[in-house]
């Protein structure tokens, strides 16, 4: 489920949720209701929609430079809070401007979605879908589901295995865990880091839209 396309998807469905909320915001829970004047404004669209892509596929940026050491897919460093945080940091200081906090909302709840999508093994079902085996490609997607849900210890040998490889959290530098020196995370490890700092940043994306997204 965290193939590159699923998560470019991620980045539409991101946008079309987030423009809804607004919508229901500005039209519902205000004394004029008024359609939301940036998402009336094409520019503003565009651009959000844009950002909601941006944040949904810049963690898997680390692809382009996996085979430049110390860098691995699954980077800690852009499969974590760090850059949506810096972005957040350099919005508020010295003074948050309103009218960008649309914008870095979108790239939020972006970047958020990729590290919760990132917690289920990939699976692959457009095969499955060309030779119409529906079934078999529902089959598969549930069955990502449920390992994901279900904890390591209590996984098959073979649901295991799919938790390996580039699933797992890379260190650009090897960091001390434990008594052992280790530059990979376990699965279980990986599972909680990408569920902590998934929600770290989608907070950072419901406190913007909390905080500035009405004074609009």
């Amino acid at each position: 489920m965290a193939a590159a396309k699923y998560h470019v998807l991620a980045g539409f469905v991101t946008f079309a949720i987030f423009a809804a909320a607004c919508f229901v915001n500005f039209n519902f829970f205000r004394e004029e209701p008024s359609l939301l004047a940036l998402l009336s404004d094409y520019k503003w669209v565009t651009l959000g929609l844009f950002l909601s892509l941006f944040g949904s596929t810049l963690s898997d940026y680390d692809l382009l430079y996996k085979y430049l050491s110390p860098w691995h897919h699954r980077s800690a460093i852009t499969h974590s809070a760090l850059i949506p945080t810096t972005a957040l940091l350099i919005y508020l200081i010295p003074t948050p401007i309103h009218n960008y906090a649309i914008l870095l909302v979108c790239f939020m709840l972006g970047f958020a979605l990729h590290l919760f999508l990132d917690y289920f093994p990939s699976v692959d079902i457009e095969k499955l879908i060309k030779e119409m085996k529906y079934a078999g490609a529902t089959d598969a997607v549930v069955s990502s589901l449920l390992i994901g849900l279900t904890p390591v210890e209590h996984l098959s040998n073979e649901d295991f295995k799919k938790l390996s490889g580039t699933f797992n959290i890379h260190f650009p530098q090897k960091i001390l865990i434990g008594k052992k020196m280790r530059k990979t995370l376990t699965p279980k490890l990986t599972r909680i880091w990408l569920i902590f700092h998934g929600a770290i940043v989608f907070a950072y994306g419901v406190l913007l839209f909390v905080l500035f997204v009405p004074m609009l």
